[in-house]
């Protein structure tokens, strides 16, 4: 995919250490992504891998934000379109930024721990086109095409899950 809107909701657990978010445009040949994160301390970054190295730029440092629930569902979500990447979490553009060197790749969901162990319970990840989630407003943009993950694969251990079914048509509306 190359211009795509996509949104998880996840609650991560308490485990310290522990981040997840969306991996986008990412290039299994050439080992590129970027990486849409938060934290449990209420950051925000986004990191760029060209050719499986880290880039000297992050589009996005660090940053702390209030708009992240602690012990709560969020919802991440990132639109690209073209070189503009815009983030949001919990249906709010948190930023836009401009970066045109990755333009296509795969989406998935990501969780890293930097202590023992991370837990991230993901209950919903959708995807749209561009025009859709722009035609139909950016705060509930995120209502058709949602793959559903069964239950007993929403418990995440740092490894991303493999839906099983899709589900199209209007899913639930963002709040």
């Amino acid at each position: 995919m190359g211009n795509m809107a996509v949104e998880i909701e996840a609650q991560p657990g308490n485990d310290p250490g522990t981040e997840y978010g969306i991996l986008f445009r990412y290039d299994a040949k050439q080992d590129s992504k970027y990486l849409f994160g938060v934290t449990l301390d209420g950051q925000y970054y986004v990191i760029k891998w060209v050719g499986g190295r880290h880039s000297d730029n992050d589009p996005v440092p660090g940053r702390p934000t209030s708009l992240l629930k602690p012990g709560s569902k969020n919802r991440l979500g990132v639109i690209a379109d073209g070189s503009t990447i815009s983030l949001y979490i919990n249906g709010t553009l948190l930023r836009t930024f401009a970066d045109d060197s990755l333009t296509w790749g795969s989406v998935q969901v990501f969780v890293q721990a930097h202590g023992e162990r991370a837990q991230v319970d993901v209950s919903r990840m959708t995807i749209l086109t561009v025009a859709k989630a722009k035609l139909t407003g950016t705060h509930r943009a995120f209502c058709s095409r949602t793959i559903s993950l069964p239950s007993r694969r929403r418990r995440i251990m740092g490894w991303a899950p493999r839906p099983r079914r899709m589900r199209t048509g209007f899913g639930r509306a963002a709040d």
